[in-house]
């Protein structure tokens, strides 16, 4: 009994260390793996191999996670119907995630009671030290010093060229993503420090320079009037529209430009994000304009159309994109990103059946942060809450699946569940004897 303490002591400890260093995600390349293997893969994995390991014997899921294993099965299938190394990763990696959220799950159900809450702490001084290094990079930049801490954009919307933070990160959309989380968690798990904390994370979130800020904006109002909400019930109304309309907003400049001139669509043709093929005229000079993640959901949408069971196969919209481009069907600056949406995404690259199955994933998630709710409003669980909603938005206009932080957080969702509300059912496939490990007490 010492003995399995003692592994999962280790375990533990090397779960920490995954949290903190999740941002780290531009260390190095490889021709095969690109960037999807990195630091935090070089921990992840024995966590994997040994909480699979550890495992006494395996026992059938609960229901809460069905969801979940059938979108990994789906999409480890999808490299039958479409083989090719794109696919080939796309469902390894999401093999690998599913098994870093069961790893987590497992860890947390089996932990003393405070770990959750430590390996949260933890994931956050992670972030905010890459905040650090971001501020770090800039200022080396405004010194004349070439870093890749950050990205020099030409022709960003309204604002002109600038430098945008993401530290260690794979993008600037990345670190405010990541610090938008960590801002949540800190406003319930920090009491010393947590203004200087906020503070530093909100500046993170600020020179980024992403419209995220909008999504985290929606998802803390929502909660607040959720759970808080004691105004009339007009002003209530007038809130929530509101914070809709801050959600459509952002969703609106993601895909559309605001009414040009011919002389600003003649700067701005030369920016990344630039789609222009469309047009909707507003006054005799001015006209509306759609951008590249606008054509990214309309090619992603009639790649569904084409194969709407199965879909292209996982990671493989960039090969149909090539080839609408070699076709002389889409521009050509298409055939190099990916979706730029999960939900789109799912729907191009695994069909209808993939695209239910994350539904009902995030509705299971959902599901449970209310169950915890309803039995006692906790800060912690109004945090996760936040962060899955805010996570949920971000789908609209990310590829938040490959997330590490997201499979990271709903292991540490599942794992509090399955020890606290319902410490009678084994934790997630394990069934480890509780007598033997040190739990919740």
């Amino acid at each position: 009994m010492n003995l399995l303490k003692n592994k999962y002591s280790f375990v533990q400890i090397l779960l920490l260390v995954f949290a903190f260093v999740i941002p780290f995600q531009r260390l190095f390349h490889s021709s095969w793996f690109i960037y999807k293997f990195q630091l935090p893969e070089l921990i992840a994995i024995p966590i994997c191999i040994l909480s699979v390991w550890y495992s006494s014997h395996l026992a059938k899921p609960h229901p809460s996670v069905y969801p979940i294993i059938l979108f990994t099965l789906w999409s480890i299938l999808s490299i039958g119907f479409h083989f090719s190394n794109p696919v080939v990763l796309e469902g390894l990696g999401i093999f690998y995630l599913f098994l870093l959220g069961y790893a987590t799950c497992k860890i947390v159900s089996n932990a003393p009671q405070a770990y959750p809450e430590l390996l949260l702490k933890v994931f956050v001084l992670g972030v905010l030290l890459n905040c650090l290094l971001s501020l770090f990079g800039l200022f080396l930049f405004c010194q004349g010093i070439e870093n890749d801490l950050g990205i020099w954009y030409a022709h960003y919307p309204i604002i002109g060229s600038l430098y945008r933070m993401k530290g260690f990160t794979s993008h600037p959309i990345m670190l405010s993503n990541l610090a938008i989380c960590a801002f949540f968690l800190s406003l319930s798990l920090f009491s010393k420090y947590r203004n200087i904390i906020l503070v530093t994370l909100c500046i993170g979130i600020g020179l980024s320079l992403t419209k995220s800020i909008l999504s985290g904006i929606a998802a803390f109002g929502f909660v607040y009037l959720m759970f808080f909400n004691r105004h009339h019930r007009r002003f209530s109304m007038v809130l929530w529209c509101c914070f809709v309309a801050i959600l459509v907003m952002k969703e609106y400049t993601t895909h559309f430009t605001f009414p040009l001139s011919k002389q600003e669509v003649s700067i701005l043709s030369q920016a990344q994000y630039w789609g222009g093929d469309t047009k909707l005229p507003v006054t005799a000079t001015h006209s509306i304009y759609n951008t590249l993640y606008a054509q990214l959901k309309q090619s992603s949408w009639e790649a569904f159309l084409e194969n709407p069971i199965t879909g292209v196969g996982g990671g493989n919209t960039n090969g149909y994109n090539l080839e609408k481009v070699n076709q002389g069907l889409l521009p050509s600056r298409l055939s190099h990103y990916d979706p730029h949406s999960s939900l789109f995404g799912v729907l191009a690259e695994f069909g209808i059946i993939g695209f239910i199955l994350i539904l009902l994933s995030f509705r299971s998630i959902f599901k449970i942060t209310n169950l915890f709710l309803a039995e006692k409003k906790t800060g912690l669980m109004l945090s996760i809450l936040s962060i899955f909603l805010f996570i949920a938005f971000e789908s609209l206009s990310a590829d938040v699946l490959n997330y590490r932080h997201l499979w990271l957080l709903g292991g540490v969702l599942y794992g509090i569940y399955f020890s606290t509300i319902s410490p009678s059912i084994t934790p997630c496939f394990d069934s480890l004897d509780k007598k033997e490990v040190s739990t919740h007490s």
